[in-house]
């Protein structure tokens, strides 16, 4: 029934409910490593008979307590990540700034093009190869053909040939006198013939199983291209059809669509985008996520002219440019066109959380938090493993008119579990929810935590967060 804890802080409780997350080691001097404990290892640590149910069973469900990671190594082109590190968005880097952050995206996004072009590549050399193969085939099958048996021998045929005979018999006929009766029958008479045939000679034997074995070899090639081929085309391209459909909508994600990360990641972030950018072939996907930077900070025309960029660049952006278009109305002031367009949007889209999540900002900027939180809500039924709409819930659930203490509790430890215990505003939630439930001491271990492992550029506002603490008893957070 005891708090366990490592390096001075509890990281479960007795309760179910008070999981900080984190774990130091001190692998180096002065270089902590934090760990994510995982429900599902923690709560074997409660005794069995223990009446309190775990308020975390939906965790637990969706959550792999131990996710698969890629190999490193590669040969020809393979599956190069799992789904489940895909479905978590980058979980690796949480808790990074945004530009660091970005940069690493870009890596994976990279490695992905180059397996793509890998694949291209593979498939028409093998499409290429494959009409060698056959084309040689064909030869090899023609100059087999051409080359006819000049060896002869005899063979001995024996065979069979039916022969009509005929037999007398003799009967009793009806007047009961005897008489002869000519029967005719069938027999099988057997017989041999001599018959001269060819075959290979010895030195034309020689001469064909080169040939042969030639043949045999380009058979199998033709075989293993097929095979690989279909693999590609049936496993790979799908494959990593997905992993970009996934890399792009953690692109989405990355540029921070609720401001839940300080002013000056949000400005290196758009700086190394637009560096990127002005490089040349940046994906539409880049030009949306400068056109969110740059909204939240304030850069209106140039998050316009970003969002005809990439409306041009794909059609499938469509519904996003539409929803930041609509988003820029509200900033300008002209609410009417805004509530209008948000309406038809939300009413037309009904499967994509991304645009909940912007109706959701644009909620918070009219500090509407009670209807951002159930656009967030709906979010999160379409994107269950989505990381940035359950941290943005954590704080929504505390930003609420009257914030119900279990409930944010619930909301805070889901974002620490998904975001592994990296991301230091998580953890800042978490705190802000054991405040809010008088569990101060526990809300000062978890601060604590979230300015250990805070970037230097968010360093300030978990100082902030803990000066509350300190001087409230509670954490509020102040949406810009």
């Amino acid at each position: 029934g005891r708090d366990l804890s490592c390096n001075g802080g509890p990281v479960f409780n007795r309760d179910g409910d008070q999981v900080i997350g984190m774990l130091s080691a001190g692998l180096e001097p002065n270089k902590p490593v934090y760990a994510a404990i995982h429900i599902q290892h923690v709560s074997r640590l409660l005794p069995r008979n223990d009446p309190k149910p775990h308020s975390l069973k939906e965790l637990r469900d969706w959550v792999d307590p131990s996710p698969v990671l890629p190999s490193t190594e590669s040969t020809e082109p393979s599956l190069n990540a799992d789904e489940n590190q895909i479905s978590l968005g980058g979980i690796l880097h949480y808790g990074q700034p945004l530009a660091q952050r970005f940069r690493s995206l870009q890596d994976r996004v990279a490695a992905t093009e180059k397996e793509k072009a890998e694949v291209d590549r593979f498939q028409a050399n093998s499409q290429s190869n494959n009409l060698e193969l056959l084309a040689a085939i064909d030869k090899i099958q023609t100059a087999l053909t051409a080359i006819q048996p000049e060896e002869a021998y005899q063979v001995e045929e024996r065979s069979t040939r039916t022969q009509t005979v005929t037999r007398t018999e003799r009967e009793r006929g009806s007047d009961g006198k005897e008489r002869n009766v000519k029967v005719k029958d069938t027999e099988e008479v057997p017989s041999t013939t001599t018959v001269t045939r060819f075959r290979f000679s010895r030195r034309q034997l020689l001469a064909i199983q080169p040939l042969r074995d030639r043949l045999r070899t380009l058979q199998l090639d033709v075989q293993k291209n097929k095979d690989r081929f279909a693999f590609l085309t049936e496993i790979v391209e799908p494959h990593l059809k997905q992993l970009r459909k996934y890399q792009e909508e953690e692109f989405f994600y990355l540029a921070d669509p609720l401001g839940l990360r300080p002013r000056v990641e949000q400005e290196a972030f758009d700086k190394s985008l637009t560096e990127t950018i002005d490089e040349g072939g940046a994906p539409g996907m880049f030009y949306i996520a400068r056109a969110m930077a740059r909204c939240m900070l304030n850069n209106l025309d140039g998050a316009s002219q970003d969002l005809v960029e990439a409306n041009e660049y794909d059609a499938k952006f469509r519904s996003l440019v539409r929803m930041l278009e609509t988003r820029i109305a509200f900033l300008n002031g002209d609410k009417a066109k805004g509530t209008s367009l948000l309406r038809g949007l939300l009413e037309e889209t009904k499967t994509d959380p991304r645009l909940r999540v912007l109706a959701a900002r644009i909620d918070i900027e009219s500090e509407n938090f009670a209807s951002a939180g159930r656009h967030l809500q709906e979010a999160s039924k379409l994107a269950p493993l989505a990381i940035e709409i359950r941290h943005g819930l954590a704080w929504l659930h505390l930003s609420a008119p009257n914030p119900n203490p279990k409930t944010s509790m619930d909301a805070a430890m889901l974002a620490v579990q998904l975001t592994d215990g990296r991301d230091w505003s998580t953890v800042s939630a978490l705190a802000a929810s054991q405040a809010l439930a008088k569990k101060v001491e526990l809300a000062e271990k978890a601060i604590q935590s979230a300015l250990h492992s805070a970037p230097e550029t968010a360093k300030e506002t978990c100082e902030e967060y803990q000066r509350q603490l300190l001087n409230t008893k509670s954490i509020k957070r102040i949406w810009k």
